[in-house]
């Protein structure tokens, strides 16, 4: 199951302009946003910043963070297994 994670500016997708940054309601909206196939494992901020780092899996996980949360640098993340199966 592929698994991205991204940088979403938390005060500027429209998607979670209604919380004007606060960090509860951000994090309630990105769940209720995830659509079928996105399903969100984790949300962590960076500290001191409106941005927060979001890791969905699933084969629309890549789609809502880039389109839905206009997520910044979304990279597909391994687990060590498939990180050990690429190296051979």
């Amino acid at each position: 199951m592929p698994h991205w994670n991204g940088v979403v500016d938390t005060a500027s997708p429209p998607a979670l302009a209604r919380c004007n940054g606060d960090p509860v309601c951000v994090r309630e909206a990105i769940m209720a946003e995830a659509p079928q196939g996105a399903n969100v494992l984790a949300i962590s901020w960076e500290n001191g910043k409106d941005k927060a780092r979001v890791t969905a899996e699933g084969p629309n996980a890549r789609k809502f963070l880039e389109e839905t949360l206009e997520a910044k640098g979304v990279v597909e993340l391994l687990s060590a297994r498939e990180r050990k199966s690429q190296k051979g």
